[in-house]
């Protein structure tokens, strides 16, 4: 996984640890362009490049044009929608050197509270999901992507996330048979020509095909051998790549240690594995794998063999030769063009579906219905509420620090979900205010959480997500030459003036601002401004009489009641 990295980043990393492929973190085209450039540059054997365009360019870039959901390409009742999702998705993920999709997603919603893929797959009815799922892997075929059909032995049948907590497909063989199987042996009888496996249990399944096994013994399909070899490749005849889904979910790592499930992954018949933890340590579980028998030096040849194949098929060696590993950058022009949006706007227009109309009230006219109430439904989350985005809070707060000598990004609200905001060039320093111990610098220092300090503490931490955002102080920051030491007087100037601004606003609504980050920038005329937004994501916010703690602490320590906690902190601020 590469999370924006430099083009000198990039080539060091595939220096010293070569790979087969590379999943990215989405950035602006231009930048995800140089920077899949430097890695097929620095690879001795071409790269496999995947995105995730289950549902458009956008997932491929920042930017990309979202075609429509898998469920809303089935609602339009039309293969052509889930063809041009394939097409124009793949058309502008290629166009940043991708070569492969994490798509389509294959599963099935038998079960209406599944949380992972009711609106990521293509329905209900396995005919429907084999019919757009071979029309999206025909559009990415001619765009020059190859599939990865997602999540064998199939995801909708368990209302919980694999992401955190092993998830079943309690299908009997017959029923797997008849739903899931019919869509697999569909696609590979197309000719689809990799695999994701989800960390999903089929038990049905373990039981025919390994007779004896416990119920403790039944384990995701990651790392069951029964399954990967017993049912996808011999039952059903696949003989293309698989891969394993994203291996630090709960799903998998809930079963078996990490130095345990990596190598018996390849085992049991996974050839890739998606994503490191950390690389020394990953590579050697595979060779204590190696040496312990858990995985054999034959299975490893094929894994590899079946890697090098799967580039062969796309003919990145040839393209290698020729220099034409990445197109011309003048290709970018395709994300997001009038044509790609015009085929969303149509697929999304078609497939408004009418659910229920029991009372005839549809469709609605002035002559029939003098008195209407329009809601809007959005996805803007309550953090982003909550002294952030979309609501008085925040251009209060912007006020008042702009009033107290405190220049910030913030120009002007349009509307719930945009915000006009200054350029600035961010400061990579995280500036972390704290008032009362509590989370890590309780954890250092020994003080119980709660104890009130003497002064207020500012800590600065370097911004970056390799280094894991180490902590520095003032001598580091000058002998970096990050900011100089003025504007670094001026950050810590601003940091108290918000502490006391913030406190006392807070105080009037009987909450306790425990601690905060905030983020600066420079505009470009070089004056010094807050680039930040204040939300209880950031911030450590009690009840100042109870401690209750009514901030993302919620979810971090497993404490439950995360949206109580924000609706209580916005009903407090906002009397709503």
């Amino acid at each position: 996984m590469l999370w924006n990295d430099t083009g000198k980043q990039t080539a060091a990393l595939l220096g010293r640890y070569p790979s087969g492929g590379l999943r990215y973190n989405n950035r602006k085209p231009r930048e995800l362009y140089r920077q899949n450039a430097a890695a097929q540059k620095n690879s001795r054997i071409p790269l496999l490049i995947a995105a995730n365009v289950e549902a458009g360019g956008n997932g491929a870039m920042t930017g990309g044009t979202k075609i429509g959901e898998g469920i809303a390409c089935a609602a339009t009742g039309d293969t052509r929608s889930a063809y041009e999702m394939g097409l124009y998705g793949c058309r502008e993920a290629a166009a940043v050197g991708c070569n492969w999709t994490f798509a389509p997603v294959v599963d099935i919603d038998r079960n209406w509270r599944n949380c992972v893929i009711p609106t990521r797959c293509f329905g209900s009815n396995p005919d429907t999901v084999l019919e757009m799922a071979l029309a999206y892997m025909k559009g990415a075929n001619e765009a020059g992507v190859a599939c990865c059909m997602k999540h064998f032995p199939g995801d909708g049948c368990d209302d919980r996330d694999q992401h955190i907590v092993t998830t079943v497909n309690d299908c009997t063989c017959e029923e797997w048979d008849a739903s899931y199987g019919k869509v697999y042996q569909g696609m590979i009888g197309a000719g689809v020509p990799s695999i994701m496996v989800g960390h999903i249990q089929q038990p049905a399944y373990s039981r025919k095909l390994r007779p004896g096994i416990r119920d403790e013994e039944i384990m995701p399909a990651t790392v069951a051998p029964e399954l990967l070899q017993g049912l996808l490749r011999e039952k059903l005849g696949f003989n293309g790549l698989i891969i394993t889904d994203a291996t630090h979910m709960v799903g998998l790592t809930g079963k078996m240690r990490r130095s345990e499930f990596l190598p018996i992954a390849v085992q049991s018949g996974c050839d890739m594995i998606l994503y490191y933890r950390d690389h020394d340590e990953d590579l050697r579980f595979m060779w204590e794998g190696l040496e312990s028998g858990q995985l054999t030096q034959e299975r490893l040849d094929e894994a590899v063999l079946r890697v090098l194949a799967f580039k062969a098929m796309l003919r990145l060696h040839e393209k290698q030769r020729t220099n034409a590993l990445m197109p011309a950058e003048e290709g970018l022009s395709v994300i997001g063009c009038p044509e790609h949006r015009a085929a969303a706007a149509r697929i999304i227009d078609r497939s408004i579906t009418l659910v229920k109309n029991s009372r005839a009230q549809l469709p609605i006219t002035p002559q029939a219905h003098k008195r209407a109430i329009l809601y809007s439904v959005s996805s803007v989350s309550l953090a982003a509420r909550v002294l952030g985005k979309a609501d008085k809070a925040r251009e209060y707060l912007a006020q008042e620090l702009e009033k107290q000598g405190v220049p910030t990004h913030f120009v002007e609200e349009l509307n719930d979900r945009e915000t006009v905001v200054r350029r600035v060039q961010i400061v990579p320093l995280e500036v972390i205010v704290r008032n009362i111990a509590a989370g890590s610098l309780s954890k250092r220092l020994g003080l119980p959480e709660g104890t009130k300090l003497k002064s207020t503490v500012i800590e600065y931490c370097y911004k970056d997500d390799e280094l894991g955002d180490p902590m520095v102080n003032e001598y580091h920051i000058m002998a970096m030459g990050w900011v100089s030491k003025p504007v670094l007087d001026q950050i810590a100037a601003y940091a108290l003036k918000i502490n006391r601004l913030l406190s006392d606003y807070l105080k009037q609504s009987e909450i306790e601002l425990i601690d905060f980050k905030l983020e600066f920038g420079i505009t470009s005329d070089g004056t010094l401004v807050l680039a930040d937004e204040i939300s209880p994501d950031t911030c450590r916010f009690w009840d100042s009489k109870t401690h209750e703690k009514l901030d993302k602490d919620r979810f971090r320590r497993d404490l439950g009641g995360v949206e109580d906690a924000y609706q209580e902190i916005l009903k407090r601020l906002m009397g709503e």
